[in-house]
């Protein structure tokens, strides 16, 4: 009988699922995996097409978790970023080191688009300038 699902086929063995996830963007999933049978031309030229966005990630390290004592979660949206605050949104993260008795304290931030390309091209002195201004 035919496979309904997926047949993963690689350097190791043969996997068969029903289904399964692709962390990859859609244009390196189009160029790294033989789709059988072949997408639609349409779809191919499409996905060809697309650019990936600016993203980027920022881990702001801190001796405690200060906001925590100010009753703070330290997870935010900002629906307004600007250049001085490029930030979109921050998580808490308190992370304990195996077997030390330190804990990392920070928090995790993200910006994207114009504000992510913006914030690339400051010196690192700037961007921690800024993130030291955040608190702590």
């Amino acid at each position: 009988g035919s496979l309904l699902g997926v047949e993963c086929r690689g350097g190791g063995p043969t996997l068969r699922a029903r289904a399964v996830v692709v962390a990859l963007s859609p244009k390196v999933a189009l160029e790294s995996i033989c789709f059988e049978p072949r997408l639609p031309e349409r779809r191919r030229q499409l996905v060809g097409q697309l650019a990936l966005g600016a993203y980027s990630k920022f881990v702001l390290v801190y001796e405690t978790a200060w906001w925590r004592g100010d009753g703070l979660s330290g997870s935010s949206i900002c629906s307004d970023a600007s250049e001085e605050w490029p930030i979109f949104a921050t998580f808490d993260y308190v992370h304990e080191a195996h077997g030390e008795q330190r804990r990392l304290h920070a928090l995790v931030a993200f910006a994207t688009a114009e504000l992510a390309r913006a914030t690339a091209e400051l010196s690192p002195e700037v961007r921690r300038a800024r993130g030291e201004a955040c608190g702590g």
